[in-house]
């Protein structure tokens, strides 16, 4: 069970803002132990984020669990906003409600990089997430999700940027698979995501041959990379590595 739900809370958030230097409570946190998982997926300057059910928007939320259970600390309001220093109303969507909110503080030092969450007597530190790793971007992942769309991405490091092939197929109830096409990103890594500013749609491209001056500008897409689970997510959709078709199709 655990870090199954993280996977749906990110089905469930819009992953389409960036980073934005300047505002440090804006963005994704992961702590990975033995003992216990916590994820931390906000933005304090505006409520872009969902609830579990969609049913209402958030500033984001805290995520625990362990072996034995698991609960999402939702952030409803945010009572102070100064510099690295901001004041949260949260409650817990497994066992608590909306009436029963507490305050949580969050702290960012910007010297190491540090977000601290701390809910009563219970802080949270979180290290700066990693960068991509090379190592990353040389395999290829699948959506989990394989229902009705099938959909591989593959990616190739050159001269400063990443190109992304986002390779598109209908899968039918009858097993049969049809190639839709394909969407070309190219972006640049910041942190743990890939922030894409170009695109081009197209049918089976060589990857390695395709330029920016092909592509067209587009509003900035997210990639954002999960090193504890190993999965990437892109509006809204968990990419895993692929095993059972390792090329694509």
């Amino acid at each position: 069970m655990r870090r199954i739900l993280t996977l749906f809370m990110l089905l469930s958030l819009s992953l389409s803002f960036a980073f934005a230097q300047g505002k440090p409570f804006k963005g994704f946190w992961e702590k990975d132990t033995t003992d216990k998982y916590h994820a931390l997926y906000i933005d304090l300057y505006g409520k872009s984020l969902k609830t579990p059910d969609k049913s209402a928007a958030s500033y984001g939320y805290l995520q625990s669990e362990n072996e034995f259970n698991s609960d999402v600390w939702v952030i409803t309001q945010v009572l102070s906003l100064q510099g690295n220093n901001a004041k949260v109303k949260t409650f817990s969507w497994r066992y608590g409600s909306p009436n029963d909110q507490v305050e949580a503080t969050l702290t960012y030092n910007p010297a190491t990089k540090v977000m601290t969450y701390q809910r009563s007597d219970f802080p949270i530190t979180f290290q700066p997430t990693p960068p991509i790793n090379s190592l990353v971007l040389m395999k290829t992942y699948r959506n989990r999700d394989i229902k009705h769309e099938l959909i591989f991405l593959s990616f190739e490091k050159r001269d400063g940027w990443v190109f992304i092939n986002e390779e598109s197929s209908s899968v039918y109830e009858d097993g049969r698979i049809s190639h839709s096409g394909n969407t070309v990103y190219a972006g640049k890594i910041k942190g743990n995501r890939i922030v894409c500013t170009y695109k081009l749609n197209c049918f089976l491209p060589d990857l390695s041959s395709i330029q920016l001056s092909e592509m067209e500008k587009t509003a900035p897409c997210i990639l954002t990379y999960s090193p504890a689970s190993k999965t990437f997510v892109m509006n809204g959709v968990v990419f895993e590595v692929d095993n059972q078709f390792p090329t694509g199709l």
